[in-house]
């Protein structure tokens, strides 16, 4: 699971609660693309580019620089971004895993 300190993702998205301290997000869960597309569902858009990718058959590993600092995103589609090619990541707001100082999961109250 990708875990980011809420701060830097509040830059990115506004409505994490407030006494949120880490975001979090299976790498699984995330779309990439290779620009923003309009929007069909509540999400947040994470420009990136790709740093490595691993090609393991049927799905792909790859490790992002954002904003956010290094991702890992893991791609079963035929998408398959070069090392330094830039794109986007999209991550739909129930997708994301709030926890607060102490570790503990909070509700998800985005999706």
């Amino acid at each position: 699971m990708n875990m980011v300190e809420a701060d830097v993702f509040r830059k990115l998205c506004q409505d994490i609660p407030v006494d949120c301290h880490k975001v979090g997000f299976r790498s699984e869960k995330v779309r990439m693309l290779r620009e923003e597309e309009e929007r069909s569902c509540p999400c947040v858009d994470i420009p990136c580019s790709v740093i490595t990718r691993e090609l393991l058959g049927a799905e792909a590993i790859f490790t992002l620089d954002s904003r956010l600092g290094h991702l890992q995103v893991k791609s079963l589609s035929d998408f398959l971004p070069e090392v330094g090619e830039p794109l986007v990541i999209r991550i739909g707001l129930e997708h994301l895993f709030f926890f607060d100082q102490t570790g503990n999961r909070m509700d998800n109250v985005l999706g």
